[in-house]
């Protein structure tokens, strides 16, 4: 299981060496657990320029790295929803209360690719 892990891991990595971003997802065999691996290169920012446009007008919104692993969706459920036909987060709702402020931050600092931004207005 080991040598099968490791050929994953870097086919994985070659997958996404041309992007600003990189994730490797590892499963383990030995249980339901999902390891993500962050890689970072120079710059770790969501770019504006290729935010999707479900997004609500509005400071936070999620670009196109999005890979759907829904874990915006699950920090801030009020906020962020899943795009069934296409595979991807958006912001669904701008955050208006400091209780989903809180949770979209938590949600952008959580996000395995860093596809989320909190500075859409500036647009």
């Amino acid at each position: 299981a080991g040598t099968l892990h490791y050929f994953l891991l870097k086919d994985l990595f070659y997958l996404f060496l041309g992007r600003s971003r990189y994730v490797l997802r590892v499963e383990i065999d030995l249980g339901l657990e999902v390891f993500y691996i962050r890689v970072h290169s120079e710059v770790d920012l969501a770019d504006l320029t290729q935010k999707w446009k479900d997004n609500k007008p509005g400071k936070v919104f999620v670009d196109q790295s999005c890979i759907a692993c829904d874990a915006c969706v699950l920090t801030a459920p009020k906020n962020f929803a899943m795009h069934e036909e296409d595979g991807h987060a958006f912001v669904s709702k701008q955050p208006e209360s400091p209780e989903e402020i809180s949770a979209c931050k938590e949600a952008m600092d959580g996000c395995p690719v860093e596809a989320i931004g909190d500075f859409g207005d500036k647009e």
